[in-house]
């Protein structure tokens, strides 16, 4: 499994690579995780089943490999409006967009993220992610409280 550990080394290979997570998402919202299947992603993917080992180990791996994507894609409004603020904003702008910006996107993913929650439950991996991800959201929220002080008090 040589890509597995460091990941695809080709330009076609990232291709591949995501397009088996794309597919992945799609096949756990439609079916769940216990009742997806590793046959399934990839035939969704245009690929063999075999194929899939070229890229993961597991449906747990791949699966993982999803909620980090979801978890990356709901913190980008955090980094992208919150800490690189748009000229003439306020801290309570800033954040205020960033919230929205996190619900909607929470919305959109309703499906999948209601998959995430349930095997939390039972998977100690995905559990401890979800508990980063929380506590690093929280932190950033701190931080721009923090940044807004500051500005009231120079200001």
């Amino acid at each position: 499994m040589g890509e597995v550990a460091n990941g695809p080394r080709s330009r076609k290979g990232v291709q591949t690579r995501a397009r088996l997570v794309d597919a992945a998402k799609q096949i756990f919202e439609e079916n769940g995780f216990l009742e997806a299947r590793i046959s399934d992603i990839a035939e969704r993917a245009g690929l063999s089943h075999g194929s899939f080992y070229h890229y993961f180990d597991s449906k747990e791996q791949i699966f993982q490999e999803v909620v980090a994507s979801l978890d990356e894609r709901l913190s980008e409004p955090m980094y992208s409006v919150v800490l690189h603020p748009a000229p003439g904003t306020t801290g309570y702008d800033r954040l205020f967009e960033a919230i929205r910006a996190h619900l909607v996107s929470y919305r959109d993913e309703a499906r999948i993220m209601g998959v995430i929650e349930q095997v939390s439950r039972y998977n100690a991996d995905v559990a401890s992610a979800r508990i980063q991800l929380a506590a690093y959201n929280a932190l950033v929220a701190q931080s721009n409280a923090l940044v807004d002080q500051v500005n009231k008090l120079l200001c």
